[in-house]
C-alpha cells in the first residue's frame, strides 16, 4: 500500500476516535479520569482533617485491593518505587547482590535496586510479551553461573545472584509462570513489577501475586491514580510486618510517646492521596470497559495493515488491562519509528517509543548485562498509542 494512503488512514481513523472516544482534539498518552466519586471522597476527607498517613482512606483503599488481587497483605506507600525499594529489602537483598532485571523496563526498577546498595544485571525481553524473555533467561543463566551451596554465582564477578525482579509491561503479563519455574530452579527470588498491572489477570492470577512480594504503581498515568502512590502485594506475613513497620519511621505504638526501634522510612500513603485512589477503584470496571472498547477499535483498523504494523496483544490465558496500548513496526516500517512519531505528534496524536534501554544510560551502562538483542530491536520499532478510557 501506497505509504500517503496509510497515512490517510491513520489520520481518518484518529479524527474518528478524537471525536467519538476520547471527545477531545488533544490525545495524550493516559489521562486519568476524575468522576463525581472522586471529587466527593475528595472533600470528604479534607473535612476530616486528616490528610496524613494512616487515615480511613488508606484502610479502605487496601481492603479493595486485597479483594481484586486475592493478595492476603497490600500496603499501600507514597510510590511504586518505595515499594519496589522496600519489597527488595524485604527479602534480604543487601549490598554487592545480584538483581536480574529486564533493560527495557523504567529506570524506577533500577534506581530501587541501587537504593538497596545491590548490582543491577539486565537480561534481555521476549519480543511477543516486551518482559523477560524465560528462555533467553535460562539460557544466559547456565552460560553465567553456577549453583554453589544454594547460591546462584556470577562465575565471572564471584557475587550473589539473589533476586530477580519480572516486570509486566504496559498492563500485559509476562510470561510469568516460566519465569517463575526458572527462578526456582536456579534458587533465585522472585519480585513482580506490576506498576502498570492493576487489574490484569495471568490464568485468573492477579499479576503481582506469582513472586514473594509483588508492587503496583498509582502515578497519575496509571489505569487508577492516587496522584503519586502505589502499594505492596504479599501473602508473607513477616514480609508485610517488616514493611508496614520501617514505611512508618520504624515506630513503636504507644499511647503518647514516640518510640521507634530501628531505622525507617516515612513511606505511607497519605489519607488524601488514598481518598483519590479509592474513588477511582470504585470506577474501576467502567474505565476498564472504556479502554477495553477502545483496544478493539485498534484491533480492527490495525489488522488491515498487517505487513506494516502490529498490534501488540496479551497472551494466551491472560487478561490485560489494557493500560498503554502499542505497536509494533514491521518491515519497512521497522526503521521509521522517529518519522511515525513525528506524524502523529503533528496530528495532535501524542504516541511516545519505549524507554530507553537501562544499560544505554549514562548511569547503568557498566553494570553487568546479557546479550540484549531483542531489547535493542524492540526500542527502535515500538509505539504506544494513546490509550485513555475516554
Amino acid at each position: 500500500m501506497n505509504e500517503n494512503i496509510f497515512k490517510k488512514d491513520v489520520k481518518n481513523f484518529f479524527d474518528e476516535l478524537k471525536k467519538k472516544h476520547f471527545k477531545k482534539n488533544n490525545l495524550k498518552l493516559h489521562e486519568p479520569v476524575f468522576s463525581k466519586n472522586t471529587f466527593r471522597h475528595i472533600h470528604n476527607c479534607i473535612k476530616s482533617t486528616f490528610v496524613s498517613p494512616n487515615g480511613k482512606y488508606n484502610e479502605l483503599l487496601e481492603r479493595k485491593l486485597r479483594k481484586i488481587t486475592n493478595s492476603k497483605f497490600v500496603i499501600c506507600l507514597n510510590s511504586g518505587t518505595s515499594a519496589l525499594f522496600l519489597s527488595l529489602k524485604s527479602i534480604g537483598i543487601v549490598k554487592n547482590d545480584e538483581v536480574l532485571l529486564p533493560s527495557l523496563t523504567f529506570v524506577s526498577t533500577a534506581n530501587a535496586v541501587l537504593y538497596n546498595n545491590a548490582i543491577p544485571h539486565f537480561v534481555d525481553s521476549s519480543e511477543q510479551t516486551l518482559a523477560i524473555d524465560p528462555i533467553l533467561l535460562e539460557k544466559y543463566l547456565k552460560e553465567i553461573s553456577i549453583i554453589r551451596n544454594g547460591k546462584l554465582i556470577n562465575k565471572k564477578t564471584k557475587r550473589h545472584i539473589k533476586c530477580l525482579i519480572c516486570v509486566h509491561v504496559f498492563g500485559n503479563s509476562a510470561e510469568i509462570t516460566k519465569i517463575r519455574n526458572v527462578c526456582k530452579k536456579y534458587n533465585l527470588l522472585l519480585i513482580e513489577d506490576a506498576a502498570e498491572a492493576l487489574n490484569s489477570y495471568y490464568k485468573d492470577k492477579h499479576l503481582g501475586t506469582y513472586g514473594k512480594v509483588g508492587i503496583l504503581s498509582f502515578n497519575g498515568n496509571k489505569i487508577i491514580t492516587s496522584g503519586s502512590g502505589g502499594a505492596i502485594l504479599t501473602n508473607d506475613k513477616k514480609i508485610f510486618n517488616y514493611c508496614n513497620h520501617i514505611a512508618s519511621n520504624a515506630k513503636i505504638n504507644d499511647k503518647w510517646e514516640y518510640k521507634h526501634d530501628m531505622i525507617g522510612y516515612n513511606l505511607k500513603m497519605a489519607n488524601i492521596n488514598a481518598a483519590l485512589a479509592f474513588a477511582q477503584i470504585l470506577d474501576l470496571n467502567k474505565i476498564q470497559k472504556g479502554k477495553n472498547k477502545l483496544m478493539i477499535k485498534y484491533k480492527n483498523f490495525f489488522k488491515k495493515y498487517n505487513l506494516k504494523v502490529e498490534l501488540i496483544t496479551p497472551l494466551k490465558n491472560s487478561k490485560s488491562n489494557n493500560w498503554l496500548i502499542s505497536i509494533r513496526l514491521k518491515n519497512e516500517m521497522s526503521k521509521k519509528k522517529n518519522k511515525v512519531l513525528n506524524f502523529l505528534w503533528k496530528n495532535k496524536i501524542y504516541a511516545r517509543p519505549l524507554w530507553i534501554p537501562l544499560h544505554k544510560l549514562k548511569h547503568l551502562n557498566k553494570f553487568p548485562r546479557s546479550h540484549l538483542n531483542n531489547t535493542n530491536k524492540l526500542y527502535e520499532r515500538v509505539i504506544s498509542l494513546p490509550s485513555g478510557p475516554k
